[in-house]
């Protein structure tokens, strides 16, 4: 009694799905507000309400986001789904693409040519725009923006932004004399598998715990519908995950901030000792010299030739020459002396 440990809600890492991190969280409020009956008291429960059966289901991910949100995304979640043609009204992105699609020549660089789905396939299946229609409107539904830049789409929703990549994988095909596209130069063409993968950026760098990319792969024989419902809430389930690591960076740049911090003062109190150290041995030089050179003038130079007054002069000038200048010799010539005769270089 009294040894137990708390339980620890983990931490997730590259195989801890979110949307189980958010469950987990949810559970352990939960736990944490319901109080363990006494053995002397029976304490009544109240059983909770029953929850009634809704058409509309709350996906996890949503419930990190405020009920008015939560409304909103439901509504754009439910307007997913594949419809057997393209709309007649895409997406102005979608004709964007189709544009640049048609103009782009027979002849161009895969290795630079960027849009919205990448794939070394020439023709893209129609299930692949008809996929991508949906997500942008129901994406703009929820309150989000998109913006499309060569082969990354921008997702920016409140303070997050995503990037999406789509790809079409393919498969390299050889082409025979008997086959409409064979040339001299085509022997081979690459015909996409019919599937997509699609990978996620976070804003936030990447975590130890948190990666920053995921992707999402549509597996053989997964219907398009179920992968577009997946797609749009591993979105939005990474919206917990980017704020943890953004509160974690702001953490670690505030721990470095002090540490830089904490640098720059110890370099400065150095600097300080430093230059306090050189002035103490360079006047202390230079008043052994001057007690020197009095000494040497008080014994040997007469104190009524020019040769004394000059060399109290000079004796003061080596003392501080600061207050004390010479007419002819400057403070590089002071130095210069003074190491000579440190160095032994005086003759």
């Amino acid at each position: 009694m009294g040894n137990e440990k708390p339980d620890r809600t983990p931490l997730p890492n590259p195989e801890y799905d979110s949307v189980i991190f958010i469950e987990t969280v949810r559970n352990a409020i939960k736990k944490d507000f319901i109080a363990p009956a006494s053995d002397e008291q029976t304490v009544t429960v109240p059983a909770p309400p029953k929850e009634t059966k809704t058409n509309n289901p709350l996906p996890i991910a949503f419930e990190y986001f405020t009920p008015e949100e939560q409304n909103v995304l439901l509504t754009a979640y439910h307007s997913l789904k594949m419809t057997k043609s393209l709309s007649a009204k895409p997406h102005k992105e979608i004709i964007k693409y189709k544009s640049l699609i048609k103009n782009r020549g027979k002849f161009y660089n895969r290795q630079s040519f960027k849009a919205l789905i990448q794939s070394g396939a020439d023709d893209i299946f129609p299930e692949a725009l008809i996929f991508i229609d949906s997500l942008f409107k129901a994406l703009e539904k929820a309150n989000a923006t998109i913006v499309v830049n060569g082969n990354e789409t921008k997702v920016h929703y409140k303070h997050y932004l995503f990037t999406l990549r789509f790809r079409a994988p393919s498969t390299k095909v050889t082409l025979t004399p008997d086959d409409k596209e064979y040339e001299s130069r085509r022997t081979f063409k690459y015909v996409v598998k019919g599937i997509l993968n699609i990978e996620i950026d976070r804003n936030e760098r990447g975590h130890t715990n948190f990666p920053r990319t995921t992707t999402v792969t549509q597996k053989v024989n997964e219907p398009f519908d179920e992968l577009l419902k997946k797609l749009f809430i591993k979105i939005f389930s990474l919206a917990p995950i980017d704020d943890e690591v953004r509160r974690l960076r702001l953490i670690e740049d505030a721990d470095e901030q002090k540490w830089l911090e904490e640098k720059a003062r110890l370099k400065a109190i150095h600097a300080n000792e430093l230059a306090k150290t050189e002035s103490l041995i360079t006047n202390s030089i230079n008043y052994f010299l001057f007690k020197l050179i009095k000494s040497y003038i008080n014994a040997e130079i007469d104190t009524d030739s020019e040769e004394y007054d000059w060399a109290v002069n000079k004796a003061n000038w080596i003392k501080n020459s600061a207050e004390r200048p010479d007419k002819i010799l400057g403070e590089e010539d002071k130095i210069k002396l003074i190491n000579l005769f440190v160095n032994g270089g005086l003759k």
